[in-house]
């Protein structure tokens, strides 16, 4: 299991290192800041991006995620705070908030752009394109999270053309 865990690991990170030249053209950074995004990659696939002292796990996910999502902090603040709930909620989102960039500091630049909306944008572009290039193959497709068996190589040609005609 371990080493199947590795692979995936390797695997996305060859699909990220790929997309780097899309970060560049679609979000409009420079090669400084793309590179600065490899090297955060780089760090969160081999640690936990949700490991902050004190916080849960689970919270810490939301916020890091509602982050990269939202367009402004105070939307990301609101939204955070909801998820936390009760007395002190708004002050314990903003706490959050700032353990996060504190532990994260080489993408801080990149929190509360939209960023998060986006990237999901063109990976469900590639998603449907995967779908329906394999479907044309007569290759039924069941979309499940980070799965690519029994037809790996089918489905890695399929969305490196996905990836290489995405706008």
């Amino acid at each position: 299991m371990l080493g199947r865990v590795r692979r995936a690991k390797r695997a996305a990170m060859a699909l990220v290192f790929s997309l780097f030249p899309i970060f560049v053209e679609l979000f409009e950074i420079g090669d400084a800041q793309a590179r600065k995004l490899k090297h955060v990659v780089e760090g969160l696939l081999d640690g936990d991006a949700y490991d902050i002292d004190g916080w849960q796990r689970k919270l810490v996910k939301i916020a890091f995620n509602t982050m990269l999502n939202t367009s402004t902090a105070q939307q990301a603040q609101g939204a955070i705070a909801n998820a936390i709930g009760g007395q002190g909620c708004y002050a314990k989102a903003a706490t959050l908030m700032k353990a996060i960039g504190a532990s994260h500091p080489d993408i801080v630049q990149f929190f509360n752009t939209g960023i998060g909306l986006r990237l999901q944008a063109v990976d469900a572009n590639m998603a449907q394109a995967v779908i329906l290039e394999l479907l044309g193959k007569g290759i039924v497709v069941l979309p499940v999270h980070d799965v690519a068996e029994p037809y790996e190589g089918d489905v890695r040609e399929a969305m490196e053309r996905a990836f290489d005609s995405a706008p």
